[in-house]
């Protein structure tokens, strides 16, 4: 199954895209996409600790479970003033 990744802020930046389509094998849940993109680039472990995810634009939990074609957001946290 295949699923529409979008990042956002420092994880855009560390990866250097917006947008990835990204095959699971199904079922796959938000926790199984997160193993997948952690042991693929290790280099957001850091930020993913404290990353909010959102399916189909709503925000989700690790138990979500991820449907063909969703759109996937991962959102860290955003500070200014």
């Amino acid at each position: 199954m295949k699923i529409n990744l979008v990042v956002f802020a420092g994880v855009k930046e560390v990866l250097g895209w917006e947008r990835l389509e990204i095959a699971l094998t199904a079922p796959a849940t938000v926790a199984d996409l997160k193993r997948q993109l952690l042991l693929t680039y290790p280099e957001i472990t850091d930020l993913m600790a404290h990353c909010v995810i959102s399916v189909d634009q709503e925000y989700s939990d690790d138990s979500t479970v991820l449907e063909e074609g969703c759109e996937v957001g991962v959102i860290p946290p955003v500070s200014g003033g």
